[in-house]
């Protein structure tokens, strides 16, 4: 520490190859199998693939095993329904890692409203220990800020490090030449000490490590779980009615929540987007209001004339310039000459 300012330097990168990869089949071939065909095997790789970063995500906020697969089951029934707007399927571990944390916040915040009459009237008789207190607050602030991250820092960090790629699968799922992922990874860990030095967290290389090692990242998933995660994404991805078999309550109600949140979102980006082109067109036809209200009135070269009155007879006649006989205007006028 310098200055009481801790240094933060990230580890190595963890040996392994990418979470458990035997499916071959990139992230992107597996979701469009399961969206155009709904295949059960390609959704069950995409759970396998991803569930331990998932389920250590949720693990870390919840601090619950239940709670936790709860909010594992949650995600991936939000995937089973949102899968067809994925944007980048590329980046599908990035975006199950941030709908994985938001869903366990929620469920915290749940199940903080559920116990508030509790917890007020059965004071806790001890105390957690200081030591796990302190580790879950570093836990909480380092996936807040993971989160926070901008997308094309956060990706490789969470592939390179909460998933256990090397450089070269990252860049190849990326999309990115190989030589590109020392250079994102080293700024997002720059921009990730940054954040984590304002929020006050001060963490030695050696608890980062900890923190960020395959083993604390991820958890083990139960084979039971994968198969009924499974299962019920299928059934609730084609019935939006039903509670699948399966799926705990909590974590069909979390799905459903996110979904009407991820919904709004997008609903108050299009309001956004239409209030400015509005407010655009309405500035556009005020100032061209303004600018013909004061523009002068344009100042007519011609003599006017007088009229003529031909109800009367007049002898009166105009003499031409080329010295020929007079005419006659009312005459003129009658014949088509004159307006």
């Amino acid at each position: 520490m310098e200055n009481g300012t801790a240094s933060l330097e990230m580890p190595p990168l963890p040996p392994g190859d990418c979470a458990p990869r035997a499916e071959k089949r990139s992230d992107a071939e597996l979701l469009k199998r399961f969206v155009e065909q709904r295949d059960e095997t390609a959704f069950a790789a995409i759970v396998r693939r991803h569930g331990p970063m998932v389920l250590g995500a949720c693990r870390r906020v919840l601090h619950d095993w239940h709670a936790a697969e709860d909010a594992f089951q949650a995600t991936f029934l939000v995937l089973a329904r949102r899968a067809r707007s994925i944007a980048r399927p590329e980046l599908l571990g990035n975006w199950l890692y941030g709908v994985a944390y938001r869903t366990a916040v929620r469920a915290k915040a749940n199940a903080a409203r559920r116990n508030a009459y509790e917890r007020q009237a059965m004071p806790m008789l001890t105390a957690e220990p200081t030591q796990e207190v302190a580790w879950r607050e570093v836990m909480a602030v380092l996936d807040e800020e993971m989160n926070r991250l901008p997308e094309k820092y956060r990706a490789p960090l969470v592939l390179c490090y909460l998933e256990g790629c090397t450089n070269e699968e990252a860049a190849r799922q990326l999309g990115h030449p190989t030589g590109s992922m020392s250079g994102l990874l080293s700024r997002g860990r720059e921009l990730l000490r940054k954040r984590l030095t304002r929020r006050g967290v001060l963490v030695s290389a050696g608890l980062l490590a900890l923190l960020l090692s395959p083993g604390q990242a991820s958890a083990a998933l139960p084979q039971a779980l994968v198969e009924s995660t499974v299962r019920s994404a299928l059934i609730y991805s084609a019935a939006k009615a039903a509670l699948p078999a399966g799926v705990t309550r909590r974590a069909a109600e979390l799905a459903n929540q996110m979904l009407h949140a991820m919904l709004a979102s997008w609903l108050k980006r299009v309001a956004l987007v239409v209030v400015t082109f509005a407010s655009m067109a309405t500035a556009g036809s005020v100032l061209a209001y303004e600018s013909l209200a004061t523009t002068p009135p344009a100042v007519s070269s011609t003599t006017p004339t007088t009229p003529v009155d031909c109800t009367t007879t007049s002898s009166e006649t105009t003499p031409q310039p080329s010295g020929g006989p007079p005419m006659d205007p009312c005459r003129m006028m009658k014949s088509g000459f004159m307006p």
